[in-house]
C-alpha cells in the first residue's frame, strides 16, 4: 500500500513536511489519488482541535475540505492529544489499536513539537 507521513513541528517553524515512504510513487496531491483515502493524525491539542474558534481544528476543516473539494471520500481519524509531547506520540504509537489505524492509513498527519519547545528547561545562569 501507498502511504505518505505529513510531519509537522514547532521545532521545524511548524511547516509541514511531507515524507514520502518507499514504494510511493510522488503522486502527492488528493487529485493524483485513486479511491477513498484514510487518513490518521497524531500530535498535541492543535491537532486534537483545541484554540479553535469553531471548535474542530485543522483535522475536522482538512476532512471537510478534502470531501468537497474530491470526488473521493476522506476519513480523518483524530488520535491529537491536549499537552501532548513528543515522547508522548512514541507511546502512543506502542499500542495495538495505533499501529493498526497508522498501517490502514494512505496517509499519516503528525503535528508534534509545541509542548516540547514550551517544557524545555533552559540552565539558570
Amino acid at each position: 500500500m501507498k502511504k505518505s507521513w505529513i510531519l509537522s513541528s514547532a521545532m521545524a517553524g511548524a511547516f509541514l513536511i511531507v515524507i514520502l515512504l518507499t514504494g510511493i510513487t510522488g503522486q502527492l496531491w488528493p487529485a493524483a489519488w485513486g479511491s477513498d483515502k484514510r487518513m490518521v493524525a497524531l500530535g498535541d491539542s492543535l491537532t486534537y482541535g483545541y484554540g479553535d474558534r469553531l471548535g474542530n481544528g485543522y483535522v475536522d476543516s482538512l476532512e471537510e475540505r478534502l470531501n468537497e473539494k474530491y470526488e473521493k471520500t476522506f476519513t480523518i481519524k483524530n488520535y491529537g492529544i491536549r499537552g501532548q509531547e513528543t515522547d508522548g506520540v512514541l507511546k502512543q504509537l506502542a499500542h495495538w489499536n495505533i499501529q493498526q489505524e497508522v498501517k490502514k492509513a494512505d496517509t499519516v498527519i503528525l503535528f508534534i513539537g509545541t509542548n516540547d519547545l514550551i517544557n524545555i528547561e533552559t540552565p539558570h545562569g
